[in-house]
């Protein structure tokens, strides 16, 4: 980022920037997205217009569909275990074209949702405050031994003993 544009964030937010992050933020209290714009800045709109395109170019290089369709699955999580029609109707595509698209990149909805479920697993078995079953149930799963047979399988180990050997 040149100095020049850092110059403009700092007149224009009013706060210190980080250059060369990774990633930044801009925060701020909940209630002021609802306030309206008092005046026009020309020169803020061109910042964020830059800072959009950047961010548009940065998505349309870096993710697959797959990683579209895995970040659905994810914000589907929060609310119930995502399947294939919920994600599908989410993307707006029907569900044969879905899975068209996961095959050309060699993947299913399955193991993208696998991938999801293992990776929340290793986290919640870091705290040892969950126990196995409670871990289960809030993956989905309706009994702790079906959990442990998939985390078999994705890992090799059981979750016992990945916990007890620190693996996860």
């Amino acid at each position: 980022m040149s100095t020049e544009l850092i110059i403009k964030y700092e007149e224009a937010f009013g706060c210190k920037i980080v250059a060369n992050a990774k990633q930044f933020y801009l925060v701020y209290d909940k209630e002021y997205a609802y306030l309206p714009v008092k005046t026009r800045n020309a020169d803020l709109m061109l910042i964020l217009e830059q800072h959009v395109a950047d961010v548009q170019k940065r998505i349309t290089c870096d993710s697959t569909f797959s990683m579209t369709v895995k970040n659905v699955m994810i914000e589907n999580y929060k609310k119930q275990a995502p399947t294939i029609s919920s994600v599908s109707d989410s993307l707006a595509v029907s569900t044969r074209n879905l899975q068209r698209k996961l095959k050309e990149e060699n993947t299913r909805i399955q193991d993208l949702l696998n991938e999801i479920k293992q990776n929340l697993a290793d986290s919640y078995l870091k705290n040892n405050s969950l126990s196995i079953t409670e871990i289960s149930f809030m993956l989905g799963y309706a009994e702790p031994a079906v959990f442990t047979k998939a985390y078999k399988k994705w890992t090799g180990l059981t979750p016992e003993i990945a916990r007890s050997k620190a693996l996860v």
